[in-house]
């Protein structure tokens, strides 16, 4: 953690700078005598990576959302089954996610995978969302991890499956 000073026309401010794992956060304001200045004890990274009991959780702060590690590969039909299945955390209320909150993972400027380094499990392969096809009702849309694009599949088709759950935004 680094503090700077820096002065305006007589005026002192304090910027703090704070790195998290690749994450930087400037604070600009003085907490000590500015009650509506945020609160550097509580900053929390973008994603965080929670080991629990069975796997791990990716809490995304900033879409308000949770993440399960990869279940693996299944079929659309036992995909949306092992994700309400989902227990991790002790909640239970996992599910697939839309196609929108599967892009919130997806790293155009990585490949292979094509995603946030937090997700150590993320297979440079399909993975199923809830959405589904208007004009097609035996496809799904999913989002590919090996360059990031998305796509339509069958339904009987294996793709991998990821849960996720929704919990509250970070404040902004």
């Amino acid at each position: 953690m680094n503090v700077l000073t820096l002065s305006f026309a007589g005026n002192t401010a304090s910027a703090l700078r704070i790195d998290l794992g690749g994450v930087s956060t400037v604070v600009i304001g003085n907490p000590a005598i500015n009650d509506n200045a945020p609160s550097t004890a509580a900053a929390k990274p973008a994603r965080q990576r929670i080991n629990v009991p069975g796997g791990f959780i990716i809490v995304d702060h900033r879409a308000g959302l949770e993440w399960s590690h990869d279940l693996g590969d299944m079929t659309h039909a036992e995909g949306d089954a092992a994700a309400k299945a989902c227990r991790l955390g002790g909640h239970e209320d996992w599910r697939l996610p839309t196609l929108d909150e599967q892009e919130t993972n997806r790293d155009i400027t990585r490949y292979n995978p094509a995603c946030d380094p937090i997700f150590t499990d993320m297979k440079s392969s399909a993975y199923w969302t809830a959405s589904p096809v208007a004009s097609y009702p035996d496809y799904a849309w999913i989002v590919y991890f090996d360059f990031g694009g998305a796509d339509i599949c069958l339904r009987p088709l294996q793709c991998r499956v990821r849960a996720v759950r929704s919990v509250a935004r970070a404040s902004q």
